[in-house]
């Protein structure tokens, strides 16, 4: 793509949506939209603007794996990108790209017009959990986020917390990220910081600082006509890949998602939740007449809890079904045992009353509650068990007991969550959307061994969710004690 002068302002692209990004200085800039239509090269431009006119700038490339760093955005930043930039004499690289001898990390740098230079480096993040480790006590100017929709909130937020440089002013700091719409349309995080802003304490700076540029494939006119029709072709034959893809838009795509095959929304998800209204005048799915078990199940982490309310109940003699009334789950956010003990003993006091005073069952449910083997395990740092200590904050109301776990129990719990769905029996209130959002999204696995993405935030509502059922199935399938009912008397009272 040859460069261009305008007005006496070179630029090293003649593509207008390009020079857009080049000309655009706010300090989060997401690029989004469909494949092949210019995104990466206009933010790699951005990102030589950036190492030529501040002085001493350092820039994050950030990839998913070196491989597929070094194969796209690197290879183009160090080829036909600088080469754009040095034949017209504006730079030169002080540093050619090497690696480092003892991280391995590929980096150049090139000279500035302040007679300095800046430094561009490529980092991977296999797992968004190491973030911080990685990238703590470290200062840059700018990053660019390859695939951006390809890594959780966290990573995003960690890094910001990076843009930083003592050399580069605050105003010429820059986030680039870089995505096709991702696979769970809006519901994506990227969506929520760049779209839809309502949440937004101060909507003014909102403004200032973030700003989103959509690519379509006619914003790209080096795309032949033989090249548009290709990649047509190849999604043709799937609606929300082509929409996604080819039109760019922000569909919601469940096709690799682990449940995908066996998950329908329509038939599995029973109520309409509205966050907005109080829940009482909702038609929810809440415990049935004659229900006398609540199952509850934990998976407690450092920045991502999970915990799923579960009731059982017999269609048949044999048949056993679970309704998932309820959720306390935080996500990529650090929530203390006592405050998270305090919530799920605030919801069961919800529940505690809907049993006693609309079901009218006498007394309260009873209450079993089933955990990763890893909680009763003694931690130093809390002088004692996360079990222990559970108990402790909730005055002996919550007392866990761990679940079999080894080898191949990800399989079955997996197998045993899917025959479920396909079987209809398991069904979900509207009010569990951080589960319904892991049916909808968990991906599979790469390989025999990972199942499913471990890396994932919704790993946990899995996790917690299968805790409970692999705990409680083994003793409610005998049937003792259980009512007797068929799923149309599931109670939707509105209290």
């Amino acid at each position: 793509m040859p460069s261009t002068v305008n007005d006496g302002v070179w630029y090293p692209t003649d593509v207008p949506k390009q020079i857009e990004v080049f000309n655009n200085f706010q300090r989060y800039l997401l690029l989004e939209g469909c494949r092949r239509s210019g995104k990466s090269v206009g933010a790699q431009h951005k990102v030589f603007r950036h190492l030529v006119q501040n002085p001493w700038a350092k820039v994050a490339i950030i990839s998913r794996t070196t491989k597929n760093g070094k194969q796209g955005a690197w290879a183009d930043l160090t080829g036909p990108i600088y080469r754009t930039w040095n034949q017209a004499g504006i730079t030169e690289f002080s540093v050619p790209p090497k690696h480092e001898m003892d991280t391995k990390m590929a980096y150049f740098r090139l000279k500035n017009i302040h007679g300095g230079e800046g430094e561009c480096q490529l980092h991977s993040i296999d797992v968004d959990d190491n973030v911080e480790d990685k990238f703590k006590d470290t200062r840059f100017s700018m990053f660019y986020l390859i695939e951006a929709d390809r890594f959780d909130e966290l990573v995003y937020s960690t890094l910001c917390q990076q843009l930083r440089s003592l050399e580069v002013p605050y105003g010429q700091q820059q986030f680039i990220l870089d995505t096709n719409p991702p696979e769970e349309g809006e519901d994506h995080w990227l969506y929520r910081r760049f779209f839809d802003p309502k949440n937004e304490p101060d909507i003014e700076d909102w403004k200032r600082k973030y700003k989103r540029i959509h690519f379509e494939i006619q914003d790209n006119p080096y795309l032949t006509e033989d090249e548009k029709r290709d990649l047509y072709r190849d999604y043709q034959n799937d609606p929300a890949k082509l929409q996604r893809y080819y039109y760019g838009k922000w569909v919601r795509d469940s096709a690799s998602s682990a449940f995908s095959d066996v998950f329908v929304h329509n038939i599995h998800v029973v109520g309409e939740w509205d966050s907005s209204k109080p829940e009482e005048s909702q038609e929810l799915l809440r415990p049935a007449e004659k229900t006398y078990a609540i199952d509850v199940g934990f998976d407690v982490g450092d920045v991502n809890t999970a915990v799923l309310f579960g009731v059982p109940r017999l269609v048949d003699t044999i048949s056993l079904c679970y309704d998932i009334i309820d959720e306390v789950v935080v996500l990529q956010e650090q929530l203390s045992l006592q405050a998270l003990t305090e919530m799920v003993l605030h919801r069961m006091d919800v529940w505690d009353d809907y049993c006693t005073k609309v079901l009218k069952i006498g007394k309260p449910p009873l209450w079993r509650f089933w955990s990763d083997p890893s909680s009763m395990r003694y931690k130093s740092s809390a002088g004692g068990t996360e079990a222990q200590l559970v108990e402790l904050y909730s005055k002996g109301r919550i007392q866990m007991e761990p679940v079999a776990k080894g080898d191949g129990s990800v399989r079955a719990r997996l197998d045993m969550l899917r025959r479920m769905l396909f079987e209809e029996r398991i069904f979900f209130s509207p009010r569990c959307e951080k589960m319904i959002d892991a049916l909808r999204s968990l991906r599979k696995g790469t390989s025999q061994t990972h199942l499913i993405d471990r890396t994932s935030k919704y790993k946990h509502p899995f996790d917690a969710l299968t805790y409970m059922l692999s705990g409680a199935l083994p003793d409610e399938i005998a049937g003792v004690g259980l009512p007797n009912q068929s799923r149309s008397t599931v109670s939707f009272i509105k209290l």
